[in-house]
């Protein structure tokens, strides 16, 4: 009889940017290491509540997490972010005036994530997870937007199948930073608008993780994040509200291989 060996058994999704940017979900410890590249796709409404403008990241690069021990994993991401911001209704019929679109210019940060042991049979499980990402960015006349983004939250997750891991869950996410006029080198604060209050910086979450057969364990995560006032905005794309995907692989540190003529026989059992 072949020794079956239990090699994945914690499967966890976790936000890093994520925003991570990005990429939401990756495994959890012990010795666990992910890569991933990551899109992220962020609208949401910046300035004062009575003159909201609507704005886009769009954000691309690499994903790199550790988990040391089950219950906790440490992330960092690097990339670059497009910051493109609409003009506000009050000047669309200004002629002078231009929307704020900048360059792929370099954007990272860090996430930690902690996590229960599963229950339910080994299907359940609660996460929180926080993330902080910088981004500097600068448009062809010269204004720029040098800033921070704040993320976190938790979800509940459940694994089907041994390869599906789908999350429900809810987040914090801000954008925050300061802001330089090319015509005069003046300098001002930037932020995210609530003209409902603390409710807008709130967004849903739901996400979906498929884990393929194969050697480092190939997945393919997607997450969706809706505010309440989500909407569109033709020239940019989704208002208040996030899509992200994720295309990586894991490995465990010191795992060695304990029956070399077994095939990959899934996330839980080799």
């Amino acid at each position: 009889m072949k020794r079956r060996i239990s090699i994945l058994p914690l499967l966890v999704p976790a936000l890093g940017l994520c925003f991570p940017p990005g990429a939401p979900m990756s495994d959890f410890g012990p010795s666990q290491v992910s890569l991933s590249a990551f899109f992220d796709h962020s609208g949401q409404d910046l300035f004062s509540d009575e003159d909201q403008t609507a704005s886009v990241l769009n954000s691309t690069g690499l994903s790199l997490d550790y988990g040391p021990w089950q219950c906790l994993q440490f992330g960092l991401f690097g990339g670059v972010t497009e910051f493109d911001v609409a003009l506000p209704d009050s000047r669309l019929g200004d002629t002078a005036a231009f929307a704020y679109n900048s360059d792929y210019t370099f954007s990272g940060g860090a996430s930690l994530k902690l996590a229960t042991p599963r229950f339910a049979s080994g299907t359940t499980r609660l996460v929180a997870f926080g993330s902080l990402t910088y981004i500097n960015s600068k448009d062809v006349p010269g204004n720029s937007k040098t800033g921070l983004i704040y993320d976190g939250g938790a979800s509940i997750q459940y694994l089907f199948l041994d390869r599906i891991n789908l999350v429900l869950g809810g987040e914090f996410y801000t954008v925050y930073g300061d802001q330089k006029r090319a015509s005069d080198g003046r300098m001002q604060p930037f932020g995210t608008s609530n003209p409902s209050g603390l409710v807008d910086y709130f967004r849903g979450l739901v996400g979906l993780e498929y884990y393929f057969k194969g050697k480092n364990h190939p997945f393919l995560s997607i997450a969706f994040r809706p505010t309440g006032n989500i909407g569109w905005q033709d020239q940019l794309g989704l208002r208040n509200a996030s899509i992200s995907v994720s295309l990586g692989a894991m490995a465990t540190l010191g795992k060695e291989k304990q029956d070399t003529g077994d095939e990959d026989a899934g996330m839980i059992d080799q």
